[in-house]
């Protein structure tokens, strides 16, 4: 078994790249793997910055008063989906670059203080983006926004399409937009309640009791709730604002890219599906930078989809494509080495990164593979996985301090706590134990195994995913692997419970919202499928927390219990990562490194160097 797992890493690495020796006058700054430190790089000359998944790089030194106008930036990406309505989660975070929101995160801010990569926010880390000021009542029952006046929605003719696709006709932003934006995600106010794929919208803004229009440039919202954290919940839902017009649009109009509208930095003018889409500036962009110069500075973004990594790799080079960003690693060891090798030091930006362990949601569901429904087993697939020797042998990490094991909540928030585990918690997912696996397959009544399906899609690293598959088998449990083409299809797979098969999955919460769609029973996120009234039960105390201690205290006890149910299969520890930037790149440099939500925010205020 071990000689295979070293075969095949050391001919098929997934090149989750760790700390690499400095090269060719290269400089490498490492800080903990673990949240709150940044590291500050600068954005030229060929450095090496090892950051946790919730840090950012550093905002490059440039003054604005330098920017070359124009230009054309491509980066790699590899979810595309065919959905603009503004009700759609900005995970999908295509969709930054045409919709604003009323709150965005500060760009001012001291990276110590907030790292922009990370999707954990506060509404302390926000300042207003359509909202020009706002006013909280004392009791915290309502808040006030005041909008900006100069906000515009997009007019397509000035990039050179049709008027018919001017879903708003080019009009101001009005306070009707905002109510009519919150009012369809909740059916407030006689709305028609939408549904959107992957969103908790009641969960996420389960405060919100009623919004009003008190002029056409003031709104207020009022709260069932009477305490700040709620309120402080409430700004960091980013919620995409757009108009009532977009309802009186066909399915097939909502379905069709160019119709996708909002007031955002940029238009989207082209999409080939499962290739790429391109966005252009809007020349009617209503936000400047803090020294008055027009958004957004490029002339067009790219994002472009290359599901094969040499492709990406050469492209890199020879500078066709400008980012290589992803939250895993797209280039392999050997590939980063190459690439290393074949460009000058001064032409790029390595940034280093510390992920989620990689797993695998053990399907429940309405249709589930009977053996994966009994705790013993999943227990027993976990002592069954060598974690030990994948981080050694095929990852190539550093493990002498340890397997770095996360829960369900993200590294860098308060909830992330593995230390505060019981040890037999922590042991069940860094110890190798086959014999106890049989043991415990036995008492389940699994002498003999059992079968079960496994869906990944084509980026991630098939060959980690088969060594699991040799683990399993060496205990008698068959996992027969299918790989999709995109990240859509493996997620289509994960969200239907009547499909049995399990998915590639991680949770890596940032906020109780955002983790109430993962684990809630009915979450729109959830591809366990789980049906677990003690779990859902703790999920709607958490929900209900008034204060930051009671929040952290449930969350932890969450995190504890749902990993003691070992839902998620895991088969690594803490992922390490690069990302890569061309150098040409300027502006925002590190922190529109990873999907973070903010992307088309991000680029607005990116650059490059030769204006090409």
């Amino acid at each position: 078994m071990k000689q295979a797992l070293r075969t095949l890493s050391l001919l098929l690495l997934v090149g989750m790249i760790f700390a690499l020796a400095a090269c060719s006058g290269e400089t490498t700054t490492t800080v903990p793997p673990t949240g709150g430190t940044t590291t500050t790089v600068a954005a030229t000359g060929g450095t090496t910055a090892t950051v946790p998944a919730t840090a950012g790089a550093s905002t490059s030194t440039e003054t604005v008063s330098a920017v070359p106008r124009g230009g054309h930036i491509v980066t790699y990406f590899a979810e595309f989906y065919n959905e603009y309505d503004p009700a759609v989660y900005t995970n999908r975070n295509f969709v930054s670059f045409f919709y604003d929101m009323l709150w965005n995160i500060d760009l001012a801010l001291d990276q110590k203080v907030f790292n922009y990569t990370s999707t954990y926010l506060s509404s302390d880390y926000l300042t207003g983006q359509i909202a020009e000021s706002w006013e909280i009542a004392p009791d915290f029952a309502s808040m006030t926004v005041k909008l900006r006046k100069d906000v515009k929605f997009q007019d397509k003719t000035t990039v050179g399409m049709d008027a018919k696709y001017n879903v708003y006709g080019a009009r101001p932003l009005v306070a009707a937009d905002v109510k009519w934006s919150y009012d369809r995600l909740l059916g407030l106010d006689g709305a028609t309640k939408v549904a959107p794929n992957e969103t908790n919208w009641p969960a996420n803004l389960s405060m919100l009791k009623s919004v009003e229009v008190v002029d056409p440039s003031t709104v207020k919202f009022n709260f069932n709730t009477n305490y700040q954290l709620a309120v402080g919940d409430f700004m960091c839902a980013r919620v995409n604002i757009a108009g009532p017009e977009w309802d009186t649009l066909t399915e097939a109009q909502k379905a069709d890219w160019h119709y996708a509208t909002g007031s955002g930095p940029f238009i989207m003018t082209d999409y080939v599906p499962d290739n790429s889409m391109t966005f252009t500036a809007n020349p009617g962009y209503w936000q400047k930078d803090a020294e008055g110069n027009k958004l957004p500075y490029v002339d067009t973004v790219t994002l472009a989809y290359l599901p094969d990594k040499a492709t990406a790799l050469s492209q890199f080079i020879a500078g066709k494509l400008d980012i290589i960003s992803y939250p895993f690693a797209v280039l392999d060891n050997d590939q980063a080495t190459q690439l290393k090798s074949a460009m000058k030091p001064d032409q790029y930006t390595e940034y280093q990164y510390f992920n989620t362990p990689m797993a695998i949601g053990l399907k429940q569901g309405n249709n589930p593979v009977k053996a994966l429904t009994d705790p013993k087993v999943r227990l027993a697939m976990q002592y069954a996985i060598d974690l030990a020797s994948i981080e050694k042998e095929f990852f190539r990490r550093d493990i002498s301090n340890g397997i770095k094991i996360s829960g369900i909540w993200a590294n860098g928030t308060a909830f992330n706590d593995p230390a505060s585990w019981p040890a037999d918690l922590l042991a069940s997912y860094t110890t190798y134990d086959p014999a106890k696996a049989k043991a415990l397959l036995a008492e389940a009544g699994y002498p003999d195994g059992f079968t079960f399906d496994c869906t990944i899609f084509a980026m991630l690293p098939t060959p980690l995913f088969q060594l699991v598959s040799e683990y399993l088998s060496a205990v008698d449990i068959k996992m027969n692997l299918v790989v999709g083409n995109t990240p859509p299809d493996m997620t289509s797979v994960g969200a239907d419970p009547n499909n049995p098969a399990s998915v590639f999955y991680n949770i890596w919460a940032t906020s109780p919202s955002m983790l109430s769609y993962s684990v809630l029973k009915d979450g729109p996120n959830n591809y366990v499928h789980q049906n677990d009234p003690k779990l859902d039960t703790m999920m709607s105390d958490l929900l209900a927390a008034q204060t930051l201690a009671d929040q952290t205290k449930l969350a932890k006890e969450i995190d504890q219990y749902y990993m003691s149910q070992h839902y998620l299969l895991y088969i690594s520890g803490c992922e390490g990562y690069s990302n890569w930037f061309n150098n040409r790149v300027q502006g925002l440099h590190g922190q529109a490194l990873t999907p973070n939500y903010y992307m088309g925010y991000m680029l607005a205020r990116a650059w490059v160097t030769d204006g090409k």
